[in-house]
């Protein structure tokens, strides 16, 4: 389903890929897959992701980030307030 929806994307004039969202993108067991289609199929595409860094280990470094042409590191999750403040009361600070 990625690659369809990537693949119209492409033909609609999409030229940036963020993987971004609610939650952490380096979750993604596909991702690397996926960027990886991407960068073949598609190297004149920007990729960028969010992600909190946390997970920023050498398999996400080796694997992944040198497939993105941007990282943004998302630093609100270090303070339970702000984070309560983004993503609503219902959501659990210490296990996200």
């Amino acid at each position: 389903m990625f690659k369809e929806i990537l693949d119209q994307s492409i033909r609609g004039g999409v030229d940036v890929l963020s993987v971004c969202g609610f939650g952490e993108a380096l979750l993604d067991k596909e991702l690397v897959k996926k960027l990886q289609y991407v960068k073949t199929t598609y190297p004149q595409v920007r990729t960028c992701i969010s992600t909190t860094g946390y997970l920023l280990d050498d398999y996400a470094f080796s694997n992944i980030i040198l497939l993105l042409d941007e990282v943004k590191i998302s630093h609100f999750l270090d303070d339970e307030e702000i984070f309560l403040k983004m993503h609503g009361k219902n959501i659990d600070f210490r296990t996200t």
